[in-house]
């Protein structure tokens, strides 16, 4: 091991600052797309329906990929959110 102790600097870490814009980006359009009833987790699911498209949930969760998975509510929030009104 080294003598020279190196300091924890997470404000110069570029993933770290990436990862805190986007949750801080998130939250800014959570807020305005409240009005409306959605939430920056539901776009990719409304992107696959954007043509009108009767598709699963499966299918949904599919094209959505990863981002639906791992990211903001379950597929049962996240779909349960966007029946039509």
């Amino acid at each position: 091991m080294s003598d020279v102790k190196e300091e924890w600097q997470p404000w110069s870490m570029p993933a770290l600052l990436i990862a805190v814009a986007q949750r801080l980006l998130a939250r800014i359009v959570d807020t305005r797309f409240r009005d409306i009833g959605i939430s920056v987790s539901q776009l990719p699911v409304l992107v696959a329906l954007k043509d009108g498209a009767s598709l699963s949930q499966k299918e949904l969760t599919r094209r959505a990929g990863a981002r639906a998975r791992h990211h903001g509510p379950g597929q049962s929030r996240c779909f349960g959110g966007l029946r039509r009104r």
